[in-house]
């Protein structure tokens, strides 16, 4: 578990490419682009709590086995929208190569492509001590190459499938990312199927990017992390204050970052 502590703003699709300059001169460091599938997974049934082959993943001690019980206990408390996300950049690149000759309309992934499950929680309310354009929430990720298999086991279903594009630079434990998303048709005949729209043939949701700058802060060890979470927050601030007058940083309802499944109220 860590906390995710971040700025968000909109970048306009038709200033990104002097966005991503002035990012590559923050960074002091060349962009990476990236591509990656982002599948939406929510219980078929949001009144079962928590995973019930939670036994089984326990008599298997793999060493995901903590995070998945740690994954378990927090489901029970609250269903939630799970993603997984695969690393699909090789592929996207191979596919689209200057020298091939035509643009395939799908891209095979390989069977043993390692996806990243990860559960956000809902942000933590504002309050006087933090200023308002920073949100900062608790993060559970677990790379497990059974975890598509874990999903549907435990009857989750695929709600959304996305493409995401970006382009990423570090700096002193702080990353910055220029983010947008193509909506990718979900395949009805398999939800497991390994081929995927090329974002190429795809257009993209919106006309706007999302630049995130963002900083990581691990839940151990305890006695140090409050101390670590503020200098994660004046680390932010300090780039906040660097950026002013270049890129407009805003304060969000934390509810539009909000995974929960709600149970419907009863009459």
């Amino acid at each position: 578990m860590s906390y995710e502590i971040f700025l968000t703003s909109f970048v306009p699709d038709d200033v990104v490419v002097r966005a991503r300059s002035i990012l590559c001169g923050v960074a002091g460091t060349p962009e990476r682009h990236y591509y990656r599938h982002i599948q939406h997974y929510e219980p078929s049934d949001p009144t079962v709590k928590g995973f019930h082959t939670i036994k089984q993943l326990q008599r298997e001690r793999a060493p995901t086995t903590p995070q998945w019980q740690e994954l378990h206990q927090i489901l029970v408390k609250q269903p939630s929208v799970l993603q997984l996300r695969t690393d699909i950049t090789e592929e996207v690149e191979i596919a689209n190569d200057s020298t091939v000759e035509s643009r395939p309309a799908y891209i095979d992934l390989p069977a043993a492509k390692r996806a990243a499950l990860r559960w956000t929680d809902l942000p933590d309310p504002t309050n006087r001590q933090i200023d308002p354009s920073i949100t900062q929430r608790r993060v559970l990720e677990i790379t497990d190459p059974r975890a598509e298999r874990i999903l549907i086991e435990n009857k989750f279903r695929l709600k959304c499938s996305l493409i995401e594009e970006s382009y990423r630079w570090w700096l002193e434990g702080i990353e910055y990312c220029l983010t947008r998303n193509y909506l990718a048709p979900i395949n009805t005949e398999s939800a497991t199927s390994r081929q995927i729209p090329n974002p190429a043939t795809l257009n993209p949701v919106g006309v706007n990017w999302m630049l995130y700058v963002r900083a990581k802060v691990d839940n151990q060890p305890a006695a140090t992390m409050p101390a670590r979470m503020k200098q994660g927050q004046l680390a932010l601030l300090q780039i906040k204050q660097r950026l002013r007058g270049v890129v407009d940083f805003l304060a969000f309802d934390r509810r539009c970052h909000d995974t929960r499944i709600l149970e419907p109220r009863r009459a």
